[in-house]
């Protein structure tokens, strides 16, 4: 949610926040695989999870505020959830002289939160100013390989990668005109 345009309004509120009690973000990718063959059985899991999650809540570097005496609350909230599960199926990959079952995870997130009154973004006549910012995120990577035969060979990787920002922001060179408190808070 951004407010890029002039405003008076008694109470503004800005909101980005996530849907109903318990409300989270699930990005889940899998995969499965087996083969079983007589001489060399060959099987392989790929699990690609890929997420850019962005969340905000902002008064834009052209947006002006005048509260008119009112509460300014600009607030961001995201909860989210990562899986990557790359496995095989039940016993793996089966072969009487070579076994090969292999298996890849990867798991890459981008997930932000933020709450901010941009670079020259100005409120005005306000009472009081909250900016905040929420966010709780959980990243699971799980490769699992398995396979039998005279040469077994399982090679298994499994990649992490967060990125979690989570920020609450007054900018500069806009006005801030204020007779209450100023509460900017950013929870990670």
């Amino acid at each position: 949610a951004t407010l890029a345009l002039a405003l008076a309004y008694r109470v503004l509120t800005v909101e980005a926040l996530m849907a109903g009690a318990g409300g989270q973000n699930r990005f889940i990718t899998s995969s499965t695989s087996g083969a079983a063959a007589s001489s060399v059985g060959v099987a392989g899991a790929l699990a690609v999870n890929t997420v850019e999650n962005r969340t905000r809540a902002l008064v834009g570097g052209a947006g002006a505020v005048n509260a008119g005496g009112g509460n300014v609350r600009i607030e961001a909230a995201n909860e989210s959830e990562s899986t990557a599960e790359a496995k095989p199926a039940d016993g793996g990959t089966s072969g009487d002289s070579v076994g090969f079952g292999a298996s890849v995870a990867i798991n890459v997130a981008t997930n932000e939160v933020r709450a901010a009154v941009e670079n020259g973004g100005q409120v005005n006549d306000a009472q009081d100013v909250t900016l905040s910012a929420t966010g709780r995120h959980a990243m699971a990577t799980d490769a699992e390989a398995g396979a039998a035969g005279g040469i077994g060979l399982t090679p298994v990787v499994a990649v992490s990668v967060a990125d979690n920002t989570t920020t609450a922001r007054l900018g500069s060179g806009g006005a801030l005109d204020l007779v209450g408190n100023l509460l900017v808070s950013a929870t990670h």
